[in-house]
């Protein structure tokens, strides 16, 4: 989600994370394009899915905790001294999603509302965004903190937001398809998706897209 060199992201340079969820309206969305935050590479299957069962060791917990609470806390000691710096402020909230997703992916049947990670990202982002508000990517994945912490209202603005400052943030717009439709509103859903093959016709979720428009059209 575009971007001086210093905010380019493994996603933007290697393609898509997606993240698979299952909406309202009984429609299996393909699920949330990561936008600018971790170069993770599974997909994340929450709510709905039967891919497995599987629930998190205390073990392997414990790795993602020590893999990524290090940097955090040290971030935090500097956010402390500058609690205003917009650069601390996105890498604490890149740092914060990428572990909610890791977690995430322990519990693929689990909601992300009962991972708290979500949410403590999001905080990072908004404080971000209300000391620079000039920057696609972050409003996007600020838009999906919001959405997997229960606040869809919230996600469509930072998503639009995101769509303000960049038209042609692929990932963002069909993000913006999802939001709506989990927010039952599937003239703005096929909208928002017809707008992502607008832009990118070819790209990685241009079936997804179609099949999501089929299945609000009927």
């Amino acid at each position: 989600m575009a971007i001086d060199k210093s905010r380019t992201s493994p996603l933007m340079k290697t393609g898509i994370i997606m993240l698979a969820a299952t909406f309202v309206l009984g429609i299996g969305f393909a699920g949330i394009a990561g936008i600018s935050s971790c170069s993770v590479a599974a997909p994340l299957l929450p709510g709905g899915s039967t891919t497995t069962t599987s629930t998190p060791t205390t073990e392997t917990t414990q790795t993602i905790a020590l893999k990524w609470t290090p940097a955090i806390n040290a971030r935090e000691a500097s956010l402390t001294v500058n609690p205003a710096s917009y650069d601390l402020l996105v890498a604490q909230g890149d740092s914060y999603f990428g572990y909610a997703y890791e977690i995430q992916q322990l519990t693929p049947n689990a909601s992300p509302l009962d991972n708290p990670l979500w949410a403590k990202a999001s905080t990072y982002f908004a404080r971000a965004v209300a000391v620079k508000a000039t920057d696609a990517p972050v409003f996007g994945d600020y838009a999906i903190t919001l959405f997997y912490s229960g606040e869809t209202t919230a996600a469509i603005t930072a998503g639009e937001k995101a769509r303000t400052l960049d038209p042609t943030l692929a990932q963002n717009l069909f993000n913006l398809g999802n939001y709506y439709g989990a927010a039952g509103d599937k003239a703005k859903a096929i909208a928002a998706y017809q707008a992502y093959l607008t832009a990118a016709p070819t790209g990685e979720l241009a079936q997804n897209a179609k099949d999501n428009i089929a299945a609000l059209s009927k």
